[in-house]
């Protein structure tokens, strides 16, 4: 099975051009991988290697190419590039009432067998390219989830210190609430 980084041919499809397929920019969490500040932290390395194996054991199984050094930035882009099109033609297959079972027999019984092989050829390679975009569509939304969550997580434990200044909160503000019920009851 060829890699899902390497060109496809021109489909017979109508003409139609399969995409190029790289790993997706925002999948390249540069912020992950490189330190805030220069101060060495002691647990840096325990800390970075996990999410790199993680995204190395991701782009492994949906068989995705590193982004170069040169695409890698200081930011995360905000725009998901995972394919290139140069230019993609409609075939009657992305019609919205394509008949599947009219088509192959239109194609049966006016193409050749080299012309049907193609056809073939030409079907399974777009089947595998869409294949592709939705794999790489799942590892940058996944890749997304494990970064929200790992957010989430920081936050909380950013917030564990400030929560006994929260539980002295809550009864003084249902206190402020309970008189000012008090006094609108009064004045009414």
């Amino acid at each position: 099975m060829s890699t899902i980084t390497s060109p496809r041919e021109t489909s017979v499809n109508g003409g139609r051009l399969i995409p190029v397929i790289s790993t997706p920019t925002s999948s390249s969490r540069t912020s992950l991988e490189n330190p805030r500040s220069a101060d060495p932290s002691p647990n840096r390395a325990a800390t970075t290697t996990q999410p790199r194996r993680n995204r190395a054991a991701l782009r492994e199984y949906y068989n995705l190419k590193n982004v170069p050094e040169e695409q890698k930035g200081d930011g995360v882009s905000e725009e998901s590039s995972i394919h290139d099109f140069s230019e993609v033609q409609e075939s009657e297959m992305d019609q919205v009432d394509f008949d599947a079972a009219a088509y192959i027999k239109q194609v049966l019984e006016t193409q050749s067998l080299g012309e049907l092989l193609r056809t073939y050829n030409g079907v399974l390679t777009d089947i595998r390219a869409l294949d592709a975009e939705r794999k790489a569509l799942v590892y940058d939304n996944y890749s997304k989830l494990i970064t929200a969550t790992e957010t989430i997580r920081k936050m909380r434990e950013k917030m564990d210190p400030l929560n006994p200044v929260a539980t002295t909160l809550d009864p003084a503000i249902a206190s402020i609430y309970a008189r000012a019920e008090a006094i609108k009851e009064e004045l009414k």
